[in-house]
């Protein structure tokens, strides 16, 4: 075996972790993802067979997703095993599928993190400073645009404009970019000084999931330095049996409708977006708000030179792509997170309205024992 295999072995659990209570596989994509974004290792491990159960594909996507957007530079081996073990045959040389999916949560759950990937892409589709730039790229043959990739003098998210315009790797679901040519874009990173291992994985990542995260990564591989590890952990997650209810996102049923009943019924949030957005953006935006105070927040996390302006840039791009105001961002993230314990009691109730949760959310552990979780 070679060190990534070893790495992904050494998270293996002796038994198959038991599968949570979880009611689709939305929400248990959501609480795996969650789990190792904070640390929780074993929730994170249990999350992952039950996804694998409910949807077999989902749940090595996910994970490949996961490394690269909430992992990333933070652990890079971390990243590059779960990219070998796309393969199934890799996955047989360590075991049953449901270990290997436990072994490889655990295993970004233990990983230093860094959302760089993530921010820096979201910046280069969408920031709108930088829709001139996207404007002229698209304008320009191919063999220009990787030279300004190639151009270590030109800010970072400049370069990464380029690198996603060089690719053809399009963002879902609008077309914005042409053909592109990723394999010279490939060989611009090799020449650069990426190892073939991340040039590796990268192609496999792109191969799975056309997402422009991906092509994007390798700059921040070149870019990062040294850093330094901030171990500070987030708030305890409250969870109502198996469910830790930062699982309840914008992307679930119930939680898109507790942000919005937390956007229109919290005064202070009320109050803060009467002047900043129209009513109808008042969901859009407070959504975005608890991403960023509570379901994006990793555990233990890379600091170094240049994450604090890759996560501020990121942050911006998506606000600012419905007009809200950048200099208003900070301190509206402080306001939601303040007010958190609102929208969870939000919900509670509506966990507690909706048909079968009386039991839908309570441990199999529970249910084993006889008692309620």
């Amino acid at each position: 075996m070679n060190h990534h295999h070893d790495l992904v072995a050494a998270f293996l659990p002796m038994t198959v972790p038991s599968p949570l209570a979880l009611p689709d596989s939305w929400i248990a994509r959501s609480v795996m993802q969650k789990a190792i974004r904070r640390a929780e290792t074993e929730l994170a491990g249990r999350a992952a067979v039950t996804l694998l159960r409910m949807d077999r594909t989902a749940t090595w996507q996910r994970l490949l997703l996961i490394a690269y957007e909430d992992v990333g530079i933070g652990g890079l081996d971390a990243v590059v095993a779960t990219t070998t073990m796309m393969s199934v045959r890799n996955r047989r040389n360590l075991g049953d599928d449901a270990l290997v999916a436990a072994a490889i949560a655990r295993m970004l759950a233990s990983a230093i993190k860094d959302r760089g990937a993530e921010g820096l892409s979201c910046a280069a589709i969408k920031h709108p400073a930088l829709g001139p730039l996207r404007h002229l790229l698209a304008t320009l043959a191919i063999p220009h645009v990787l030279g300004m990739v190639r151009d270590s003098s030109l800010p970072l998210v400049e370069r990464a404009v380029a690198a996603w315009n060089a690719s053809g790797v399009d963002s879902w679901p609008n077309r914005r970019v042409g053909p592109g040519d990723l394999s010279a874009l490939l060989r611009i990173y090799q020449s650069l000084g990426v190892k073939e291992e991340i040039l590796g994985g990268v192609a496999t990542a792109i191969r799975r999931v056309r997402e422009p995260m991906f092509v994007i990564f390798p700059l921040l591989v070149l870019a990062m330095d040294k850093g330094h590890i901030v171990d500070n952990p987030p708030q305890p997650m409250p969870m109502i049996g198996d469910l830790p209810l930062c699982a309840l996102d914008k992307f679930t049923r119930i939680g898109k409708e507790a942000i919005a009943r937390f956007a229109t019924t919290t005064p202070s949030i009320m109050a803060a977006l009467n002047d900043l957005l129209p009513y109808r953006l008042w969901a859009k935006a407070t959504g975005f708000g608890v991403f960023y105070a509570e379901g994006g927040r990793v555990f233990p996390r890379l600091a170094w030179s240049q994450s604090a302006a890759i996560e501020r840039v990121g942050i911006e791009a998506d606000f600012m792509s419905i007009g809200f105001p950048a200099d208003a961002v900070t301190d509206f993230l402080a306001l939601v997170e303040v007010e958190l314990p609102h929208l969870n009691a939000i919900r509670t109730r509506l966990l507690s309205s909706s048909p079968g949760a009386a039991t839908e959310y309570v441990s199999h552990d529970a249910h084993q024992n006889g008692t309620p979780s």
